[in-house]
């Protein structure tokens, strides 16, 4: 399995495929759901990036031999640690757990792997308060805002 930077768009895009493919396939309101998600940009995702991640996150699995697509994504507890160990910003998993819930929730079923891997999300990475999620979101806002007013003035 390919490995990605630290709390990258890509890291993050992997997360959401796993999401999407736990019980797998990709439903059509999953893909629908994904693409008009605010949570996307705050990200930094497209969906034609997390479209390139989902092909190379099936092939990885195909190629893998500790890895078995058997109606659904299976994949080592190792393996599992290391995808999500990529995602240290508490912000970021907050925001890929709410895209995560939503994604699953998109088809109007709850594939019991999906249910599982939302329980490992929650379990791996400890959640932060409402408050305090809100306050990081609009303080990285203010600082977007205050580099980009830097460029235009420079």
């Amino acid at each position: 399995m390919r490995s990605y930077p630290a709390n990258s768009p890509n890291a993050s895009a992997r997360i959401l495929a796993i999401a999407m493919l736990i019980d797998g396939h990709a439903d059509l309101s999953e893909i629908q759901a994904l693409q008009r998600h605010p949570a996307l940009l705050d990200l930094g995702l497209t969906a034609r990036q997390v479209d390139q991640i989902i092909n190379e996150l099936c092939h990885d699995l195909m190629i893998s031999a500790n890895h078995e697509w058997n109606m659904t994504v299976r994949m080592t507890p190792s393996t599992q640690q290391q995808i999500l160990a990529e995602i240290t910003d508490p912000v970021q998993q907050a925001h890929l757990l709410a895209l995560c819930e939503d994604l699953i929730a998109a088809d109007g079923q709850q594939h019991p792997a999906e249910s599982v891997f939302i329980d490992h999300l929650q379990h791996h990475w400890q959640p932060i308060p409402a408050w305090q999620l809100a306050a990081r979101t609009a303080l990285r806002a203010a600082n977007t805002l205050r580099q980009a007013s830097a460029k235009q003035r420079a």
